[in-house]
């Protein structure tokens, strides 16, 4: 039982030390244009079709490529796995199509689109997520670094009391005395 409760501590401990997250940090819009250029937002890519919408959010990059007649072509540019396995990819970008955009004109139109990601990425995009700054009104405490590692002994020993609490007393080979 000591060890399910330190291995629970453990992992705890395992999970509140997890690697930050990479994310495209707020505030990056310029350089998120100019990955596309020289094309730009409401301007032709090619066959009619035009960079019409680009949304950032932390962890992509979505685009949409705007025909009068055909319709919408969407694009999105997701952070490399770690692998590097996808079949289209810039230093920084893994590429996914939506079915729209899989084939004739529209193909076309993104293919060109990602030739400029590829030529002006230079790879490094997606960056540590910062952790927000703590609130200068909020109190600091000096024993806040020491009340957790606290609390977590304390909520293992007192599982380990109910427990033993729960199996009973201790088999000592004696039986019962008789009344």
């Amino acid at each position: 039982m000591r060890r399910r409760a330190f291995l629970l501590a453990s992992l705890g401990a395992a999970a509140s030390r997890a690697e930050p997250k990479r994310v495209i940090a707020a505030g990056r819009e310029a350089e998120v244009l100019a990955l596309f250029a020289p094309y730009e937002l409401g301007r032709e890519v090619d066959g009619g079709y035009k960079l019409w919408n680009v949304r950032i959010e932390a962890d992509r990059i979505e685009v949409e490529l705007s025909h009068e007649s055909q319709g919408l072509a969407r694009l999105t540019l997701r952070q490399r796995a770690a692998g590097g396995g996808e079949r289209e990819a810039s230093a920084s970008f893994g590429l996914e199509r939506d079915a729209s955009a899989g084939s004739g004109s529209a193909k076309h139109a993104a293919d060109l689109l990602f030739a400029r990601v590829k030529a002006n990425d230079r790879g490094g995009f997606f960056r540590q997520a910062e952790r927000p700054a703590r609130d200068a009104a909020a109190p600091h405490s000096p024993f806040r670094g020491v009340l957790v590692p606290i609390g977590v002994f304390v909520l293992t020993l007192l599982a380990m009391l109910a427990t033993r609490r729960l199996k009973g007393p201790p088999a000592s080979g004696r039986e019962p005395p008789s009344a």
